[in-house]
């Protein structure tokens, strides 16, 4: 279903029905953040109305059994429901969540999308945070190429870019 979703495939509105028919995307299924990251990115009509977006980002936490990348993946998601709905503190501070459970747990295979989130969100209003948080995304790839990373670091340089008004090396970098 992500990947319908990522890459805007025709099924995937019967793939996301059959996830929703299976319970994969209850409150406290270990899938729960593929619908709400879904709902915080989708521009499909009806999935990204003020009243999904605000029911997405009130999603109770209490109650989920959910190791912590699943966890860290739900704050992103949850995160870009806040912007999505122009709520910029408050994806700042899941993202801020997100990176300290990230941490505290060593959960390393979502540690370098927190932090690239972290810094697009920052990059609108504290260039010098953002220019920072570049320095802990390294730490945290060590200097890896994986595809993955890449692609995230390439999409937080872009809005680093964006934000000083240079449009054109945002539009190269990404």
């Amino acid at each position: 279903c992500l990947v319908a979703h990522d890459l805007g495939r025709a099924d995937l509105a019967a793939r996301r029905a059959e996830a929703e028919e299976r319970g994969c995307f209850d409150p406290t299924a270990e899938h729960h953040w593929v619908a709400v990251r879904m709902a915080g990115e989708s521009g499909a009509p009806g999935t990204a109305t003020p009243a999904v977006l605000a029911e997405a980002a009130a999603r109770d936490r209490s109650g989920t059994a959910a190791d912590p990348t699943t966890l860290v993946l739900l704050s992103c998601a949850r995160a870009a429901v806040e912007l999505r709905a122009g709520r910029t503190d408050r994806a700042r501070d899941e993202l801020a969540r997100a990176v300290d459970l990230a941490r505290r747990t060593e959960s390393t295979l979502a540690l370098p999308e927190a932090l690239a989130r972290r810094i697009t969100v920052t990059a609108r209003e504290e260039r010098a945070a953002a220019c920072r948080g570049f320095e802990d995304f390294e730490e945290c790839v060590g200097g890896t190429d994986l595809p993955r990373e890449t692609t995230l670091k390439l999409l937080a340089r872009a809005a680093v870019r964006a934000a000083d008004g240079r449009a054109e090396d945002a539009s190269a970098a990404a």
